[in-house]
Parts: C-alpha cells; sequence; structure tokens
C-alpha cells in the first residue's frame, strides 16, 4: 500500500536512513560524475512517468501545497541527499559541506558555487535566510521544520549560511538539509509560500515546466542545472489516468517507461508481456505494524501484546495479501536499511517470521487474569484489499490465543480521526518518522514527545497506540544531544531492545517500494543487482519525485 500524507509526523515522501558524521563533506561522486561521465552515455529522449492514476491534472508544483501535482519532486532540490536504501548516506547537494561549532549550536552550510535558479537567476544565502523567515513567519510553511529549534539564521556571505540553535538538536542535520529553499526574487512580494499556486516553478532542480493540459504535462530540461551534462533525459512525461486499469494497461504495453503503482502478480501480468518489462519491488520501506491501544485493557499489558506477536504468522500474510513483495518486519521496528549498522540481531529476530503459538500462549498466562476473548475490532482503510486481506488472515490467526477479533473497514477520514483520537481496538497502519536514522521513528511513534504524542481524546499525530516508557523517552532526548555516530548509534541499540521488548505495536511486514521499468530505449536504473538509490518515481520530493533515478537514467 502507498499513500502520501504531509507533515513531519507522518512524512514529507518517507525519506529514510542514517546518521553520517557531522562534518565538512568531500564532493560526493553522483553530483560531480558529469565530468568525468563515460563517453557511452547517450543524451535526448522523453521518459514517459506514471506514479498512479490521477484523473486529470491540476498544476501546482508547490511542494508546500495541501496537494501538490506529481512531479513536483523533479523539480526541487535539497541541501543535502539523503540516500534511503544506503542507510541514509549523505551526498552534498546544494550545499558542498556543513559544519558543526559552538559546541554542536551552531550549523554552518557552505553552498556550492554557481548554482542557478531555472530563470538564471544566482542561488544564493539569502534565498535560504528568506526561506526561514517565511516559515518564522507562515506556519503552513514548514520549509526546514526547524524554526522552534533555531534561535537565528545568518549569512555571512553569499555562499555561507549559519543556523544557530537553541539547544543541542543533531537532528537539524536533517530536517535543514533535506529542506528545499525557495527563491527569495521570486516569493518575497507573494505572503505566505505554502498557499502560491504554483504553475512556472523557479527552482534550481534538473527539470522545469516545458507544457501542461489536464490530460498531460512535459517537465523538460533545465539549461542553468548545475550538474554539468545532467540530466541525460531531455523531458519527462506525465499522462494522466483515471483507472488502475488504463494506467497498468500503458506499463504492459510499453507506453510508461517509469512506474510506481502496484500490480497484483507483476511476473506474470506485467514482466511476462516483453522482454523489456521489468520490476523490482524491494520490500525495503518503513514497517507496516498492527497498532493496539496501549493504555486500554488488555493491551495495557505488555504479556498481552508479546502475546500477539507471537501469534501471528508474518509469512503467510506476506504471501498471500502481499504477493511476497512485502517481506516480514522485523522485531526491532527498523527499516530494512538500518539493519546493518544500527540492528541488535536478538531485537531484530523478536517478531517470528512464523507464529509459535505455544510461546503465545505461554506468554499469556503470565498476563494472569487478563480477559483477551470480549470480542474487538480491528480497523482498516475500506477498498486498501491487501491490507484488508492482512487483517482478515490476522482475526483468524489470534484465534489461536482466544482472541475474538472483527476486521472494520473505515473510509479513510473516519480511520485516521480514530487512531489519532485513540478510539480504536488494534489497527492497521503505517509508522512514521520520517529522517536518517532510527530515532526519527522512535521518537515519533514510541516517545511521549508532546509534538506527536496525545492522551485519548486529543489528536496524536504519530504515536497511536499512546505507548510511555521512561528509558526510551531518556533515549531519544540523549540521541539529539550529540552528533557522534557512535554514541547515537548505541543509544538507538539500547532504544530498539525496549521496542522489542515491550511491543509498543506488533510489526506485520516491510511496506513495498512498488517500481516498475521498460529498458526498451532507456537504461541506468536501478535493479535488485545494482541498487544505487530508492527506486519509485515517488520515493522522495514530498511523495512526488526521485532525482536519483531521473539523474542516472539515460538513453541506450
Amino acid at each position: 500500500m502507498h499513500f502520501s500524507i504531509g507533515g513531519r509526523a507522518l512524512g514529507r515522501g518517507l525519506i529514510m536512513g542514517c546518521v553520517c558524521a557531522a562534518v565538512a563533506l568531500p564532493v560526493s561522486v553522483r553530483a560531480n560524475d558529469a565530468q568525468s561521465r563515460p563517453a557511452a552515455i547517450k543524451h535526448g529522449g522523453t521518459l514517459v512517468v506514471s506514479q498512479g492514476p490521477a484523473g486529470s491534472w491540476t498544476a501546482n508544483f508547490n511542494p508546500w501545497a495541501a496537494s501538490m501535482t506529481n512531479g513536483t519532486g523533479m523539480i526541487w532540490e535539497p541541501l543535502l541527499w539523503f540516500n534511503n536504501l544506503k542507510g541514509g548516506k549523505i551526498t552534498p547537494w546544494l550545499a558542498k559541506s556543513y559544519k558543526w561549532s559552538n559546541g554542536n549550536k551552531t550549523l554552518t552550510f557552505n553552498l556550492r558555487p554557481g548554482v542557478k535558479w531555472n530563470d538564471g537567476k544566482p542561488f544564493t544565502s539569502k534565498d535560504i535566510l528568506f526561506s526561514y523567515n517565511a516559515a518564522k513567519k507562515y506556519a503552513d510553511f514548514g520549509y526546514c521544520g526547524c524554526t522552534k529549534a533555531v534561535s537565528k539564521v545568518t549569512a555571512p556571505n553569499s555562499l555561507t549560511v549559519q543556523f544557530h540553535l537553541k539547544k543541542k538538536d543533531s537532528t537539524m542535520l536533517f530536517w535543514i538539509g533535506s529542506a528545499e529553499p525557495f527563491p527569495q526574487h521570486v516569493f518575497a512580494s507573494k505572503g505566505d509560500p505554502a498557499k502560491v499556486q504554483i504553475t512556472k516553478p523557479v527552482a534550481t532542480g534538473p527539470f522545469m515546466m516545458g507544457s501542461f493540459s489536464p490530460q498531460v504535462f512535459v517537465l523538460k530540461r533545465n539549461p542553468h542545472y548545475w550538474q554539468k551534462g545532467k540530466p541525460y533525459v531531455n523531458a519527462l512525461r506525465y499522462p494522466a489516468y483515471s483507472s488502475n486499469d488504463s494506467d497498468q494497461l500503458a506499463l504492459v504495453n510499453g507506453e510508461i517507461q517509469y512506474g510506481g503503482v502496484f500490480i497484483p502478480d507483476a511476473q506474470k501480468v506485467y514482466a511476462s508481456k516483453s522482454p523489456y518489462n521489468h520490476f523490482w519491488y524491494s520490500g525495503t520501506g518503513a514497517p507496516v505494524v498492527l497498532w493496539m491501544n496501549d493504555v486500554q485493557a488488555p493491551f495495557n499489558n505488555v504479556h498481552v501484546r508479546r502475546a500477539i506477536n507471537m501469534a501471528i504468522d508474518r509469512t503467510a500474510i506476506s504471501k498471500v495479501a502481499e504477493y511476497g513483495y512485502e517481506p516480514p518486519a522485523n522485531g526491532a521496528v527498523l527499516i530494512p536499511g538500518y539493519a546493518k549498522t544500527w540492528g541488535v540481531p536478538k531485537s531484530l529476530q523478536a517478531a517470528p517470521s512464523h507464529a509459535n503459538i505455544s510461546a503465545a500462549k505461554a506468554e499469556l498466562a503470565k498476563a494472569g487474569s487478563v480477559d483477551v476473548t470480549k470480542p474487538m475490532k480491528i480497523y482498516v482503510v475500506s477498498g486498501w484489499s491487501d491490507w484488508v486481506t492482512s487483517v482478515q488472515m490476522i482475526a483468524q490467526q489470534l484465534k489461536s490465543i482466544g482472541m475474538n477479533l472483527t476486521v472494520e473497514p473505515l473510509q479513510f477520514s473516519a480511520y485516521l480521526e480514530n487512531l489519532q483520537q485513540g478510539k480504536f481496538d488494534m489497527a492497521i497502519s503505517w509508522t512514521a518518522g520520517e529522517g536518517n536514522s532510527p530515532y526519527y521513528l522512535y521518537h515519533d511513534d514510541f516517545s511521549s514527545n508532546p509534538g506527536t504524542y496525545a492522551p485519548i481524546g486529543q489528536t496524536a499525530t504519530a504515536n497511536f497506540a499512546r505507548f510511555k516508557n521512561a528509558k526510551l523517552d531518556q533515549l531519544v532526548a540523549a540521541y539529539a544531544k550529540t552528533t557522534n555516530v557512535k554514541q547515537q548509534v548505541s543509544l538507538m541499540k539500547q532504544a530498539q531492545q525496549i521496542v522489542a521488548s515491550q511491543v509498543p505495536v506488533v510489526p506485520i511486514m516491510n511496506s513495498g517500494n512498488w517500481y516498475e521499468y521498460n529498458n526498451k530505449q532507456f537504461v541506468g536504473w536501478p535493479t535488485a543487482k545494482n541498487p544505487y538509490d530508492l527506486p519509485p518515481p515517488w520515493a522522495y520530493g514530498h511523495g512526488n519525485g526521485n532525482l536519483a533515478v531521473a539523474l542516472h537514467v539515460h538513453l541506450k
């Protein structure tokens, strides 16, 4: 299931990864490989892209609009690039380096010289200063999500900008580094940037507006783009499809070269129809979990939560509900890309792939007189068929420990309201926590941070379970106070042991990164053998772009 929900707690495109050392970075190969570009790379061509059916297009390429147009993330750029698939590896982007100073309370970005907005005007530190000040003035313009943490921003010169923090907070590296600056010369007189309908965006990215109609729009190559020789393709074309069927047919027929939709049994339905049709459903996304109302019986008893965790057959759910494309999640509720650096093996293994009913019953016996047999409901979004099947299987599996569960599909608005208000027994849903380490998920979903946690009856934007653990809160707070990577890893390893032991949620599966590509004309795609970055066209850019792929793909 793929969805995009705006806001910090629910993710701005779900950019994930790990924290890298807070020091000045060397110029990256990806950002500068054009200068050593192999002669074999061929320029030109129009790449047809689809993120899924959209009915018809309305032009608004504002990354802070409530409903932005697909492809917005191909136009705007951040200061730093965080590679979700490579454990959050940082690549210098509009900033060529960064540095912490003043006891880790000042974060300095050195901007890349020669960068221009697509109208030819220079990109400077004044644009970042303007963007920050606009975010302070207008709440809807999220920009860096940093205004409460920052005391002031200064620009010593045109290529240097400094963020002065009120207190140590290493997480600002991600929030500021991943933010896309707006051009001062365009927006200074327009009021709240978030409320501006942007039909012809002035940005620094590799593509800019070409032509637009409700049926199809084209993003053309930016002639002022700072990565010399890139992009390799001349244009991106986005047709509007009215249904899943029409979108899927266009994919099968090779009319779309770059897709990001879920196709059931994709090998049979899509790949087998042409030797050029390929897909890679990597299952490397954020965990999908079974939320429980942890402050109400029986879920306020840790032994009940552990028993549920042991009684679920994740492998069966993956195979039946998700065609095997979304693998079982781990017990630490870690995104797969984090496991190598941040994972504790015992914690990762705390969620068995297959049900262990005897262990579940033994754990339930420790709960004492707690009654798990009373009728309860599992909420799911109506029409999200794979999740509906998943919770139907879960309800059946949990009969083995005496639970009496009914699946209740709800319209999305009612479903989300019930979760946020704490008016539910159980529900299948996503995990929040966009960021560049496990900290962000643990902070948003499992800590008592007032930004994401709230008592029942009040709106919690992420911690739907209302889970509280004083030690976990301490570890999360300590993480933000250091830029030392070894210390951060140690803190998050301790935090994940609490998560694995206390089971605030029951991890089910890792969400799929749906991605199809046709290599009849174009090559340079990410594959299982060459996984250079997350592949879908909606993987970054607030769920509406993927610069990593757009800058790699080229004609045969």
